[in-house]
């Protein structure tokens, strides 16, 4: 079922319940015109600690060692290379506080 389906700068694209990737986690899906789906994890940016070192205006050095006295949140994920992130709604709290 489509939840919501796209006019002008936005044709061709939907979001749906009825899409192969949301019967995992029944989750709607943003689809482009050509078939290709997006999740929320897909869409949202991923801060790694260099990117959270010049939020903070600190070296990354400071950013591993807050790491290691676990005053930052653990990373929500890794990517391809094995680097440690964050996504956006998990580090805006340190980011707002410094």
């Amino acid at each position: 079922m489509d939840e919501w389906v796209g006019k002008g700068i936005w044709s061709g694209w939907r979001i749906t319940t009825n899409h192969s990737i949301t019967s995992v986690q029944g989750q709607p899906v943003l689809i482009s015109p050509a078939g290709q789906n997006f999740r929320p994890e897909d869409i949202g940016r991923r801060y790694f600690q260099a990117d959270l070192a010049r939020a903070l205006n600190r070296t990354p050095g400071a950013i591993t060692g807050r790491l290691k006295r676990k005053t930052l949140p653990p990373f929500d994920g890794k990517d391809e290379k094995g680097r440690g992130y964050w996504n956006f709604e998990t580090i805006l709290p340190v980011m707002i506080r410094g």
